[in-house]
């Protein structure tokens, strides 16, 4: 959330946090005072999510459980809200999205952007995936969005779709990649679909098609999928990719690279040397 604050100064943003897992509930605090610091009209709600509710589908196999607990937006914030933007955790806002949020979505459940990954590659790079595509009749892949960043329309779904029923068509299906896929086969034409050079951009994929360097300069979203993760990459190493300076910089702003964390990545920085060097020893 740092991002999208530091990127809308000037607007008030009511923040959700569905969880299953009470270890979630202990940043409760934390989040609430960040809030506090950005605007006085920012609102933060955790509301915990009943395990009942997920038992048909919490098979040990796939994502964390938690993934599916944002969808419980369906029957939380209805009637009182009509769209909800639902990110993932490895998504940096870098610029203004309100012309996304506020887009007309008349007629439409969700407006998100295709996979970056999958229309990019050759389905060889994902067979399992590739496999449920010709199952569905889903025929072009440059149409199979991903689901970690997703604007959904309440007032469309308000009394047609539900969190329950939105895990009930997941768990008839079993479909491999989740909750994106829901929406992939189930709802595709219910979607609004977007720019993912804009709005769910994937950096550092290491593919020769994708300029990275040239494409930065309109993005708005960008998702570490595929590439590393921000909080894996040490401070000092962070020049050495797309994005991950921009994430690091936020995070020293708002206080959150302590020296403790400093310490941690200097210890992981020599372990991996130490490594690499008894691997040319032996």
């Amino acid at each position: 959330m740092a991002s999208v604050y530091a990127a809308h100064p000037l607007f008030a943003f009511n923040l959700f946090v569905f969880y299953v897992d009470e270890s979630v509930a202990l940043s409760e605090t934390d989040l609430k005072l960040q809030s506090q610091l950005h605007g006085k009209d920012n609102t933060v709600s955790f509301i915990k999510v009943d395990r009942d509710q997920l038992s048909k589908i919490d098979n040990g196999k796939g994502w964390a459980i938690d993934l599916w607990c944002r969808w419980y937006a369906l029957d939380a914030l209805v009637p009182k809200f009509e769209r909800v933007l639902l990110l993932g955790i490895d998504t940096f806002v870098r610029g203004d999205i309100s012309k996304f949020y506020f887009q007309d979505m008349m007629g439409y459940y969700f407006a998100c952007a295709p996979d970056m990954y999958i229309a990019n590659t050759e389905p060889s790079a994902w067979p399992k995936i590739k496999n449920d595509m010709d199952k569905n009749g889903f025929i072009n892949k440059d149409l199979y969005i991903n689901g970690d960043v997703v604007l959904v329309n309440l007032k469309e779904t308000y009394g047609q779709l539900s969190f329950d029923k939105f895990i009930e068509i997941y768990f008839v299906n079993q479909f491999t990649c989740w909750d994106q896929d829901v929406i992939n086969y189930v709802f595709s034409t219910r979607i609004k679909y977007q720019d993912s050079y804009i709005y769910n951009y994937f950096p550092n994929l290491g593919l020769t098609n994708i300029h990275d360097e040239v494409n930065m300069s309109k993005v708005k979203i960008l998702h570490f999928a595929g590439g590393p993760k921000p909080w894996n990459v040490n401070p000092w190493s962070a020049g050495s990719y797309c994005g991950i300076p921009e994430w690091w910089e936020v995070a020293r702003k708002e206080g959150l690279l302590s020296t403790f964390q400093y310490i941690k990545y200097i210890k992981r920085h020599l372990m991996k040397n130490l490594h690499k060097l008894f691997n040319k020893i032996i």
